[in-house]
């Protein structure tokens, strides 16, 4: 069986991809372009898929918020 075909797997691939846009994308927001709505809804993507379970999805959260974290930070 490939593990890629499983709905599983190819749901955490397509979480991790979204989650890794997520950070690179947030490097270029003017923070001024977001409402308070939007960083709140961005901040809990990155921060609710860290998961002591999933180590690789971790690792690539940590890693986007990273990136998103001064533009979305400013404003606090």
């Amino acid at each position: 069986s490939d593990v890629c075909s499983s709905d599983l797997s190819e749901s955490l691939y397509i979480r991790m991809a979204s989650l890794t846009t997520l950070g690179f994308l947030s490097e270029d927001i003017d923070p001024k372009n977001l409402s308070a709505t939007q960083m709140n809804d961005i901040l809990f993507a990155l921060l609710s898929n860290i998961n002591e379970n999933q180590i690789e999805l971790t690792k690539i959260s940590v890693e986007a918020f990273k990136r998103a974290a001064p533009c979305l930070l400013r404003n606090f």
